[in-house]
């Protein structure tokens, strides 16, 4: 069934242009979600390396990944030694070392072992980066004398497996913007900047972000900034992609050599919890379960205002700004060749599109008859007990957390390893490069 999961889901593939990609994490569920829903922001440069992960340069035809994340560590630790990390791109993703396709399907255990395989394999990393804290030190052994040390470092690994990513990519045909901001955060200060009130107001992920792009040309003079009414004297990443966003449209307009595209990175499907839209700071007071209805029993009138100012006004949404800006009549020639060999309504010309890259209704419900048909035929060969099993979810779970174990070949590829009852053991592949090499079954 993990080959019928490979045709549902698909990996992240990367592409190799000259772009920064600022993005906009979507909040982990759990204790920090549940009371502010932030989210986390972190910067994407497509044709830079490092060797350290405490430096980057350009890449070169020896280097197996292209890009890098490069994100403030968030450590409130004040024994750490860094404020920033880079790491690359496959390894922040998705917890691999070379492997640029992805996982189709994940679990807390499968990522714990791509985890564990990164610091066991990477002596650098161990040493350099995870040893430097002696809080680092606290975790639990492991064989060959080795020990798996816990803390917030994890949140460098495999980002996607548990939650949607957001990319604002500003794609720069002379390349000179990437090379700035290479430059920029090269010449930070990498001394962390501990202490509650300091990360709050200056030292966060979101105002690392925004002072690396201020230095960045054109950024700055294109109003890049404080989004004021909507977090106050803090800056979150939803804001800072909002304001990142609106200055990368005003230096497109500006410059032939800039141009602005959006990307979704969905969580990949599993056992986590799905991720959670994050919330502008001041927004989060209206719509956080936890403080939204002492300001409603308290403050109604306050209350009312503010949810309808961030639900009509302010309600800043990645998907919505990129459809006010992709225009009527590049939808044309995206769909038609040019603008002018076509005549007729924005609507018939929009709703072609739409059906091009997102399916017709005709073509989905095809497809929902095809994927019936196929759980029908597991069920008569006794993989699933009934279709809802599927539909809600249990057949996933079942395969990943039920007689099942991650594994990673040496190569840094991995692998599900199922044992049925009779201990016999079958492995299944967790990429689209070898869902289709495992063991029948």
């Amino acid at each position: 069934m993990l080959a019928l999961v490979g045709i549902l889901f698909s990996g992240f593939a990367l592409n190799a242009e000259a772009k920064i990609g600022v993005i906009l994490m979507e909040s982990v569920p759990g204790t920090a979600a549940y009371v502010s829903q932030g989210g986390h922001t972190a910067l994407l440069l497509s044709e830079t390396c490092t060797d350290d992960y405490l430096s980057m340069r350009p890449c070169t035809s020896a280097d197996p990944v292209w890009g890098v994340i490069a994100e403030r560590t968030a450590s409130f630790s004040s024994k750490a030694k860094y404020d920033w990390l880079v790491m690359p791109v496959s390894t922040s993703l998705f917890a691999l070392e070379n492997n640029t396709d992805g996982l189709l399907v994940t679990s807390p255990r499968i990522r714990k072992k791509l985890i564990e395989n990164f610091y066991l394999r990477n002596k650098k990393f161990r040493n350099l980066v995870v040893n430097s804290d002696p809080e680092f030190e606290k975790g639990m052994k492991l064989e060959k004398g080795f020990r798996f040390p816990t803390g917030r470092w994890q949140n460098f690994f495999g980002s996607q497996l548990r939650r949607s990513i957001y990319t604002v990519w500003i794609n720069d045909l002379t390349g000179t913007k990437e090379r700035e901001l290479v430059k920029t955060i090269n010449g930070f200060s990498n001394r962390p900047k501990f202490g509650v009130v300091l990360f709050l107001f200056a030292g966060n992920c979101s105002k690392w972000v925004q002072d690396a792009l201020k230095r960045v040309e054109g950024f700055e003079e294109a109003g890049f900034g404080q989004n004021w009414l909507a977090d106050g004297t803090f800056t979150s990443p939803k804001g800072v992609t909002e304001e990142a966003f609106s200055a990368a449209r005003k230096i497109m307009a500006k410059s032939s050599d800039v141009f602005v595209t959006i990307e979704l990175m969905p969580q990949v499907p599993g056992t986590y919890p799905k991720s959670k839209p994050p919330y502008f700071v001041i927004e989060s007071v209206f719509k956080n379960r936890l403080v939204w209805p002492v300001v409603a029993f308290f403050h109604p009138i306050v209350y009312l205002v503010g949810r309808f100012y961030f639900k009509f006004i302010k309600g800043f949404s990645i998907q919505k700004k990129y459809e006010q800006y992709f225009s009527y009549q590049a939808a044309s020639v995206s769909v038609f060749g040019s603008a002018s060999e076509f005549q007729g309504s924005k609507k018939k010309v929009l709703k072609k599109l739409r059906d091009g890259f997102f399916g017709s209704k005709s073509w989905w419900k095809e497809k929902r008859n095809e994927f019936h048909s196929m759980l029908l035929r597991a069920k008569a060969l006794g993989v699933i007990d009934t279709p809802k099993d599927v539909e809600k979810g249990r057949l996933l779970k079942r395969l990943l957390d039920e007689n099942s174990e991650a594994e990673v070949d040496s190569y840094g590829v991995p692998w599900l390893i199922r044992r049925s009852p009779e201990g016999i053991e079958k492995r299944a592949g967790l990429t689209n490069q070898t869902v289709d090499k495992g063991d029948p079954g």
